[in-house]
């Protein structure tokens, strides 16, 4: 099967990163701590929106497979603490 040109070949294990956003900067942090347990990662506070209603938490993590990247971004998506996941 031939690659379709416009979609990157994205070699696995690699490093990953997901943008939550959300009303609660502390219960984004939980969020991640439910979901990545004790997987190695990062999370720092991003944005905050002019009004301070929203605040984005960047979080960095290994994945080892599409399926894996696919199931940390639904297990986040899912989640009652996050309004959009990037």
């Amino acid at each position: 099967m031939a690659s379709q040109p416009n979609i990157p070949q994205i070699e696995y294990p690699c490093n990953w990163d997901y943008r939550l956003m959300g009303s609660d900067l502390s219960a984004l942090q939980q969020c991640v701590l439910e979901i990545v347990g004790h997987r190695p990662h990062s999370h720092q506070p991003s944005n905050v929106s002019s009004s301070g209603k929203y605040v984005s938490l960047l979080v960095s993590l290994k994945v080892e497979t599409v399926d894996d990247r696919d199931a940390v971004f639904l297990a986040f998506k899912s989640h009652p603490a996050v309004r959009v996941v990037l």
